[in-house]
């Protein structure tokens, strides 16, 4: 088989609290040829544009400007922009999620490892900026909802068991015109509906009668 190639992609809208952290996440990683990063600033008005214009210098950094506010919309917005899939895994995750030192070794190798597999969900665990206090996880087993926590063991799964800080789908998918669901997701609504990339798996695995592992 060929070397893979991937792409990481995610959205971000005034979160320079936590984006340069997650970009020097990437930055401690083994920066081989056979990954890019593509980064949609979904209307930030924060330091966001100083901070990614520093790491395009020293990561394989693409970035997209979206104006209209929402998740789903930039990250809809910077797949139409690619002009066709530019990878064979596209993975997409958060602007607050950084990555363990295997991220994209791993993800290669599940990719070459399941040929059968065209959905991906990562492993998430939470990281508190702060020491929490300890009543806290009395609700652990709602951190799933939480905070996206996500440690099952590896091997076959359903899709509703993707969560969007850490998931993957192989290209051919975005290639038939597959698209995140503009309705759900953060957005400049006070409220709105959670669960958008997990719908978007549940949906294509669905159509596509396809395997998630």
């Amino acid at each position: 088989m060929n070397e893979l190639f991937l792409t990481v992609m995610f959205a971000t809208r005034n979160g320079s609290a936590t984006l340069r952290k997650t970009l020097e996440g990437y930055r401690r990683l083994n920066h081989s040829k056979n990954w890019r990063m593509v980064i949609i600033d979904n209307g930030s008005t924060d330091d966001t544009a100083d901070i990614l214009n520093f790491y395009k210098e020293v990561l394989p950094l693409q970035v997209y400007n979206e104006e209209r506010p929402g998740k789903n919309l930039a990250l809809n917005a910077g797949l139409n922009r690619e002009e066709g899939p530019k990878a064979d895994l596209y993975v997409f995750t958060d602007d607050d999620a950084i990555p363990m030192p295997g991220f994209l070794d791993g993800w290669l190798q599940v990719a070459k490892e399941q040929p059968s597999y065209d959905i991906f969900g990562g492993l998430v665990i939470p990281e508190f900026m702060d020491k929490p206090p300890a009543w806290l996880f009395d609700s652990e087993e709602h951190f799933g909802v939480l905070f996206a926590k996500n440690d099952r063991p590896e091997g076959k799964i359903k899709a509703t068991h993707v969560y969007g800080p850490n998931m993957a789908v192989r290209s051919w998918i975005l290639k038939k015109g597959y698209k995140f669901d503009e309705d759900i997701g953060p957005s400049n609504k006070v409220n709105y509906a959670m669960g958008s990339e997990t719908e978007f798996c549940v949906r294509i695995e669905s159509k596509e009668n396809l395997k998630t592992w």
